[in-house]
Formats: C-alpha cells, structure tokens, sequence
C-alpha cells in the first residue's frame, strides 16, 4: 500500500513508451515507402547486371524492350545509305543474336549495291536530314572560327580568351564522348613510351630546348645547302632512284581519292569523286566510331574497269585508340601492330566479299590508304591476295606497322609513299631513342645552352626598348659594334640620306636600319634635323 503511489509513474512511462514505439515504426514504414516509390519513380533495375540505375542512364534493348544501363549496351551498325552512322542498342544478352542478323543483312545490302552498280542502276548516296545537335556543333563551330580569327588580332583582352576558350569546346569538345577510350588509349600511349629507355630525360625541359634548337640548326643547314636532301638520297653513283613518269601519274591521280576519303560524309565524297575520277561511282561508303572499325571508301569506274578501296587517316578519338594500341600481335610468321591488324581483320569481313565480287566481274582491285587507313591497307592487302593474288597496295605516309621478316610480302604489292619531312612513316621505338641521344649528347647541349643564352639576352634588349619606347625615350643602339655602326650609317647614305640626319635617325631607332631610314624620311620632310656634324664611315662616298 506504500508502494502504489510510486508505481504510477512507471506506468505512465511504459505507457509513453509503448505510444513511441508504435509512431516510430509507423513513420519508419512511411519513410521505407517513399523512399521505395522514389527509387521506383527515378531508378530501374538493368535486365543483365539486375543493378538500380538512374533513369538518365538506362535504355531500352531495341531487341527485348527490357531496360539496360549504359555499361550493358551494344552498338550494333546497321548499313542504310538514307541514314549515315545507323545503329541498334541493345542489351549484352541479346547482342550475339543481333550481331549475326545484322551482320548477314549488311553483307546483304552492300552486295546489293555491288550488283546494282555492275547492272548501271546505282542508287547515289543522298545527304540525311540533320539532326539538332548536328546543326547546333555545324553552325557553333563557323560561329567560333570567325570569330576566333578576329580575337586573333584584335586586343580583346578577357573577350579573346574567352572566344578562344569557346572555339576550342565547340571544335573539340565531342571528344569527351569517347572517355572510355581515350583512357584506353592513353594507357597505350603510356605502355608505348616504356619501350624508350630515356631515363626520364625525354620528358625533361632540356630536352624540348634542344629539340626546338637542334630543328631550328637543321633548317639553317638545309637553306644555306638547298640540295642537302638530295645528296642523303644519292647511291653510290651519285643518282637518286626514282620511279618511272608513269609510276609518278599514277601516284598523282591516287593522291586525289585520299582526298576524297577526307570528306565528312558520303554525299560530300561522292560530290569530290567526279573530280578525282571523272567516270568513276562512289559504290560503299560507311563511317565508323568504334575502335579497330575504319571507315572506309569503295569507288569503280566501269569504264576502265578499275575499282579502288580507299582508307582515310585518323578522324575520330575511336581512330586514335587504334593507333595507340601498339601492342606486337603475331601474323603469319611475322609481328604487327595490333590495332591496325586487328582493323584490317574485321574490313576483310566487311567489305571482302565485295572486292571479290568486282574482281570476279573482271575489275582491276587496289587498295589506298593514308596514315592509319595505309597501316590497315597493308595487313588487309596481305590477308585478301588468298583470294585476290594481284592485289596491289598504295600507301601515303604508311606508319611503321610490321617487323623485317614481313616486308618481302609486301615488297612485290605495295607503294608506299614518305613526303620528305613526315614523321609519321618514321615513328618508332628506335628513331625515338636515337632522336632522344642526338638531342642530349654534350656537343648539342652544349650549344642549346649557348643559344638559350643569346636569346635571352636578346629577350632583354628587347624589354628595354619597349620600356624606353613607351617612355618616350630616345632608345639607344643595342650592342652595336664601331664597323656595324659604320656600315649601317653606309647603307642610310648610299640610300640618299644626309650622313647628319642618318646618325640621328639611328640613333633613334637603336640601331634599326630599316626603321631608321624611315625615320630619316620623316626627319627630313619635318626638317628637324639637329644632330652634330660627324665624320662619315671609312669607305663611305
């Protein structure tokens, strides 16, 4: 009886507790619910990796209609002249399935087209609407070229660099679609560089110093001796080896479809074909931006029943990662670079069966290509003489694509051509490293720091007299020697100039022959002329 009115507040308690429970578990319930709806609401699940992901970051499979996120997505290209750079997403599922459908559907479709020209009723490539973003980078980047020119010259201040900065995101800013792949390819770029056992002094500020030194010495030797590149090529006799006139026509005339393969759609290239092949047909063309996928160019003219596979250069961050992936892969005896091999491998599938078809129509089959597109025309060109035995090959600035035990297959069908100073067909670990010793061996460090010196102190000067000039200052000759001082005073004399007034206007000029004889010219018109008689130069009439 003593106790009960101490049990009162425990009640009270227990009760409050239990009340507390039973509203947390309720708001608790409500919370789980919307954060359900809300993930429901924003979020699906991926029908592969079954993973949430935001709706910005999910398609639909065009094949299953099941949603799939973007790590889970197959591109898949579809051949369809009406509409350039086609292509199906789908899921990884049922990318295999598709793949194969599609694949047999584009063998089918550029047959069609092969047929079609042979029986003279090819339909030509036409231009496709544009698309919205298309347009929008197409008139954002003449926007920014014009006025980036005039920033160029025109003292903007914050504006020009703000233009420029502009320029540069519209002209290159699509790159960072291709993340995935640049990362890739700079860690190519990165493994390649392994190769070059530099020590780190490739990367070192001398190195650039004497790099920019050295081509500048080089150049100087090249002008003083205009036929130094003519003597590095001559044999024994004294005679350069030169192709035939003929050869050099020929040459000439497949100059002009690397041209066309330049072009950035098939109705542009077919529009440029009728000037590098008046009577020629641009049959197949496709554009591609996924790695070891070249685009390529297929033209024929039946009248000289000569057909030409036609490669371009690099063009898409995707044709960089080909080029970066260097890696040494085996192929028939021998070793290549992998990514031009593996390129060349997948147009045999491509556009094979085409070439073959042309061929057995009894056309003449040769295959062009620049930079990277000669790279993938050499190993395509080995691996189509199976079934084309007199395949021949052209290559304008083919890079260094296979090792020594692979070039007698290629000497019997392929050109290649190197424009003097291209450093592309001279790209390898070995011309690195030797470019890398030339350049820091002591002899030429030697005279890249003589010559870091002489710029400077000519850097100097130069602040001097700019200071002096803004100033207002009379600006005085700049090391100018007793005999430089007299011949320059020579020359102001010969010119017509009072030997007075030729002092003064040096004098002004700090030394400047041209701006001095300009300056007399004022001086003499204005006649303020003041300067102390002096004796003329030895020599001087």
């Amino acid at each position: 009886r003593h106790l009960r009115p101490l049990r009162r507040p425990f009640r009270a308690m227990a009760t409050a507790e239990s009340q507390f429970s039973s509203t947390f578990a309720r708001a608790l319930n409500v919370g789980l619910a919307a954060a359900q709806a809300v993930s429901e609401t924003t979020t699906k699940v991926c029908v592969v990796c079954r993973q949430r992901v935001l709706l910005p970051n999910v398609g639909t499979c065009q094949e299953c209609q099941q949603p799939r996120c973007q790590g889970c997505t197959v591109s898949v290209n579809v051949f369809d002249i009406a509409e350039e750079g086609k292509t199906v997403r789908v899921c990884t599922v049922c990318a295999p399935v598709v793949q194969e459908r599609f694949r047999q559907a584009n063998y089918a479709e550029r047959l069609k087209r092969v047929e079609s020209f042979l029986a003279n009723n090819l339909e030509p490539y036409v231009y496709s609407a544009e698309s919205r973003m298309h347009k929008t980078l197409r008139l954002g980047g003449t926007l920014f070229t014009g006025l980036k020119h005039v920033a160029d010259f025109l003292p903007l201040g914050k504006a020009a660099t703000a233009v420029k900065s502009g320029f540069y995101l519209v002209r290159y800013g699509p790159l960072m679609f291709a993340g995935n792949e640049i990362m890739h390819a700079l860690q190519l770029l990165v493994d390649l560089a392994r190769h070059v056992d530099t020590g780190g002094k490739a990367a070192s500020p001398e190195f650039f110093a004497g790099l920019y030194y050295m081509m500048g010495e080089q150049h100087g030797a090249r002008g003083a001796c205009p036929r130094m590149s003519y003597a590095e090529h001559c044999d024994a006799s004294g005679r350069v080896l030169a192709p035939s006139p003929e050869v050099i026509a020929h040459l000439r005339r497949l100059a002009l479809l690397v041209y066309v393969a330049r072009e950035a759609s098939p109705p542009d290239a077919q529009r440029l074909l009728r000037q590098a092949l008046p009577s020629g047909k641009l049959i197949l063309a496709e554009f591609f931006e996924a790695r070891h996928r070249p685009s390529y160019f297929l033209a024929a003219a039946a009248q000289d029943k000569r057909a030409y596979l036609v490669l371009p250069g690099t063009r898409t961050p995707s044709d960089w990662s080909t080029d970066l992936d260097a890696a040494v892969q085996e192929f028939d005896g021998g070793y290549g670079h992998k990514g031009m091999l593996s390129s060349a491998q997948w147009l045999l599938d491509t556009v094979g069966p085409s070439i073959v078809r042309l061929h057995g129509a009894g056309f003449e089959v040769a295959v062009v290509g620049h930079s990277l597109g000669a790279g993938v025309a050499a190993f395509f060109t080995c691996l189509m003489r199976i079934q084309i035995p007199h395949l021949q090959c052209y290559g304008f600035g083919t890079p260094p694509c296979i090792d020594a035990s692979l070039v007698p297959r290629l000497e019997e069908c392929m050109v290649t051509v190197v424009c003097r100073d291209d450093v592309v067909p001279r790209l390898t670990v070995h011309a690195v490293q030797d470019l890398v010793d030339s350049v820091l061996c002591p002899g030429q460090v030697a005279k890249t720091k003589q010559w870091m010196n002489e710029d400077w102190t000519a850097v100097q000067n130069m602040e001097r007299v700019v200071e002096l000039r803004r100033r207002g200052q009379p600006v005085p000759a700049v090391d100018a020697s007793p005999a430089q001082r007299d011949a320059k005073l020579a020359a102001l004399m010969e010119a017509g100039v009072d030997r007075d007034v030729a002092l003064q206007a040096l004098e002004a000029e700090g030394g400047d022959l041209e701006r001095a004889l300009l300056k007399a010219t004022e001086l003499e018109h204005s006649g303020a002329t003041g300067a102390e008689p002096v004796a003329p130069p030895a020599g001087a009439a």
